[in-house]
């Protein structure tokens, strides 16, 4: 007999979530959400230093009446951008609690800093996202980090705020990717992930409704952004 989605949602203790940069419209976001075992999508603050695509900007309140959660995304500042000091970090935190209030998410969301660095982190860096998590603070919201699992144990020693973590760690099978019951995200390789992203590029094709490249998600939170 097939579960309804209370009944699941009581037997699987963490939750599949997708995320991908171009909105892929209301249509497809309906479908998947009703057929596929996905609770929560990435939604890109745009536009920032490091994404100037908008499509995700005015669809916070569609995507919650079809019952999506969130995990919204700021990114910032990367390697080599010449601009990563602190006070560059609060600049950048206040432009995402402002986008943030435009798109419809309330004081005490979780916004994750997307860093992309896939090397050893530097001080500046962590400099710049100990800027961006105080900030972030202050303005109201709450403190999230998106980064590579090899970064997140010296992240979380260095920056004050006690961020949440989505880590990035390509270890899962990409044919079980929102298949089953989602992996606890402490199997990521950080125990204190609280987001996995554990597939990137994973092609989605549903009753009609295709996209090439879309990255798969576990959390220990059907909503990662509360």
């Amino acid at each position: 007999m097939r579960l309804n989605i209370f009944e699941k949602l009581k037997q699987d203790p963490y939750y599949w979530g997708m995320d991908v940069t171009q909105y892929p419209g209301d249509e497809t976001m309906a479908a998947w959400k009703n057929d596929l075992p996905l609770q929560f999508t990435g939604f890109y603050l745009a536009p920032s230093p490091g994404q100037s695509n908008t499509s995700w900007m005015n669809k916070r309140g569609i995507l919650s009446e079809q019952g999506w959660g969130f995990a919204p995304v700021y990114m910032g500042q990367q390697s080599g951008s010449g601009n990563l000091t602190t006070g560059q970090g609060a600049l950048d935190a206040q432009n995402a609690a402002v986008l943030a209030r435009k798109a419809g998410f309330r004081q005490g969301t979780y916004i994750y800093l997307d860093i992309q660095e896939l090397g050893a982190i530097s001080d500046a860096f962590l400099s710049y996202i100990n800027g961006f998590v105080k900030r972030l603070l202050s303005a109201g919201y709450s403190p999230a980090v998106y980064c590579n699992y090899k970064n997140a144990d010296k992240i979380n020693s260095f920056v004050s705020g006690n961020p949440r973590f989505w880590v990035a760690n390509y270890t899962y099978a990409a044919s079980g990717a929102a298949t089953g019951k989602a992996p606890d995200p402490a199997n990521s390789g950080v125990p204190f992930a609280a987001v996995w992203q554990l597939a990137e590029d994973i092609p989605i094709t549903f009753g009609g409704h295709r996209i090439a490249s879309v990255d798969i998600n576990s959390s220990i939170y059907r909503d990662p952004s509360i």
